[in-house]
């Protein structure tokens, strides 16, 4: 296992015992822990699709609870991070975008995900295309990514 992805693992463990610590346990929360569990566990193993759809069974339980945007990000990150040979250069430095949009949510509903969630967007906004090699696209354009990610992001280009 790259240490990078040992490093994406250990906060993902963290996030887990975050909220594992912090939300009464109910019916809800020992669900939410038990798809954070779930979800670490693929990511581990490197099965990105699966691991993202165990967090987003999370957001159906509580929209609001940010560290699910969190993890998500985390997801994408880590397979835009591993994929070197799978995708072409452009849609890998996407991927980092829509792994942001998911720091960006994160920040927007929990108030508490706001640090960690700006660390993030600037470790991962160091891996975006820079401008210069671009003709006719332009910031914010809306993009979609092909693959098992099928989701669309705003093109982001490297500050």
């Amino acid at each position: 296992m790259h240490l990078k992805s040992s490093y994406i693992i250990c906060v993902t463990l963290v996030l887990f015992l975050t909220f594992v610590t912090s939300e009464a346990q109910n019916k809800d929360s020992l669900l939410i822990a038990s798809y954070v569990h779930e979800s670490i566990n693929y990511l581990e193993n490197d099965q990105y699709e699966k691991s993202r759809d165990a967090a987003e069974k999370i957001s159906k339980i509580d929209k609001s609870y940010g560290e699910t945007y969190l993890l998500l990000g985390l997801i994408y990150a880590s397979y835009a991070n591993e994929c070197d040979s799978l995708i072409n250069r452009i849609e890998k430095d996407q991927i980092y975008s829509l792994a942001i949009d998911m720091f960006e949510k994160a920040k927007k509903l929990d108030e508490n995900c706001e640090a960690r969630a700006n660390q993030y967007i600037d470790i991962y906004s160091n891996y975006l295309t820079s401008p210069e090699i671009f003709i006719n696209v332009y910031e914010g354009q809306e993009i979609y990514i092909n693959g098992w990610i099928k989701r669309k992001t705003k093109f982001r280009f490297r500050k």
